[in-house]
């Protein structure tokens, strides 16, 4: 994994609060080697974004496909609509008041909202007789909308397989030019020379 982040002579990586200890453990393999060998390697920063930071499944937990518990924004409606109906909730009453603070619907909501959008969906919470199941379908409402235009693009995208083919054939290419330097100045530090 370590050569995952420095091959690519990243200068920041994002990641998750839940990954970080991946990261340093990459940053302090460079370190070291740069110390010992000499200057190859780039030592990356995390670039952490603290509202995306840890994003909850619909349990309640991280988002993990290990997990189940995941929401799948390309999937058809019907399978959206089952993920976020499933997503759990307290045994708060219909007339009473929600926090949203401990809501994984408001977490997983507020991820592709604005700051008005949040503040709305949070007073909305507030109000006696909303009910979770009218929060659920908001949730998928918006979802809907907000992920329609990714789910045309990826489907224009998907029937047209020169294009994806294209797109990773030039990543590949990009990728293994910047692997094949970093690898040159690695061989070089260590003295082994190419034939």
């Amino acid at each position: 994994m370590a050569a995952d982040i420095l091959g690519f002579d990243s200068d920041q990586v994002p990641v998750g609060k839940d990954q970080k200890q991946h990261l340093e453990f990459a940053r302090d393999i460079a370190s070291n080697f740069n110390r010992e060998i000499g200057p190859v390697f780039k030592v990356p920063e995390p670039e952490i974004d603290e509202t995306t930071a840890l994003v909850p499944g619909t349990d309640g937990q991280k988002m993990s496909k290990s997990y189940g518990n995941t929401i799948n924004f390309f999937d058809s409606e019907k399978e959206l609509k089952k993920s976020i109906m499933s997503i759990t909730t307290d045994s708060a009453g219909i007339d009473e008041v929600k926090d949203p603070s401990k809501s994984n619907i408001y977490a997983i909501h507020s991820l592709f909202l604005d700051e008005k959008g949040r503040e709305a969906l949070k007073q909305k919470f507030l109000i006696p007789g909303t009910g979770y199941g009218e929060l659920k379908k908001q949730l998928l409402q918006d979802t809907l909308d907000y992920f329609a235009p990714f789910r045309q693009e990826r489907e224009k995208i998907g029937k047209d397989k020169s294009f994806v083919e294209a797109a990773l054939k030039k990543g590949q290419e990009k990728a293994r030019n910047t692997i094949t330097n970093v690898l040159d100045r690695t061989r070089k530090e260590l003295g082994i020379y190419q034939f």
